[in-house]
């Protein structure tokens, strides 16, 4: 198997992490424990691809964004910004993850993604779960603050960017 893969700049690859085919890691980038990184894909910045994490094909991540557990990242996915993908993420398509921030009593970040299942999940500060008991939190915290406000309306959004149409002639 040819491989051109290049790990450059202060970059940093350890652990049993894996860099292969053509794929780029730079900048300020971490890929560590049992990671992969293959294919075309990139991971630059000051991005951390860890875990049992995935980030292949054609997919970028970049900015501060995070990668772990056991999640997967492929096909033409862009994950950036300060967005936090794990567990059992599966991001193939610009439109599986929607992330927002500042937001909250925390001025934190919130992204949402879909998982292996298709199912939306949420990662918003120490909060990891499905959408239904994010807002189930958000309620139980925020009762009906300007804070849960803003949260239920970033799930209603999260909701229409990340669920599969009906049939794929509606998404042409």
């Amino acid at each position: 198997m040819h491989s051109s893969a290049w790990v450059y700049g202060d970059a940093r690859v350890y652990g049993d992490a894996r860099v292969r085919g053509d794929a780029r890691v730079y900048g300020d980038a971490r890929v560590r424990g049992d990671a992969w990184v293959y294919g075309n894909a990139r991971v630059y910045g000051d991005a951390r691809v860890y875990g049992d994490a995935e980030v292949c094909g054609d997919a970028w991540v970049y900015g501060h964004a995070r990668v772990h557990g056991n999640a997967r990242v492929y096909g033409d996915a862009r994950v950036c910004g300060n967005a936090e993908v794990c567990g059992d993420a599966e991001v193939y398509s610009a439109n599986h993850i929607f992330s927002i921030g500042p937001v909250g009593s925390r001025d934190g970040h919130t992204t949402f993604y879909r998982n292996k299942n298709k199912k939306i999940e949420v990662r918003c500060g120490c909060f990891n779960g499905r959408i239904e008991e994010f807002i189930e939190k958000v309620a139980e915290t925020h009762g009906k603050n300007k804070h849960a406000s803003v949260y239920r309306a970033a799930a209603e959004i999260a909701k229409l960017q990340i669920e599969p149409l009906s049939t794929d002639k509606e998404a042409e």
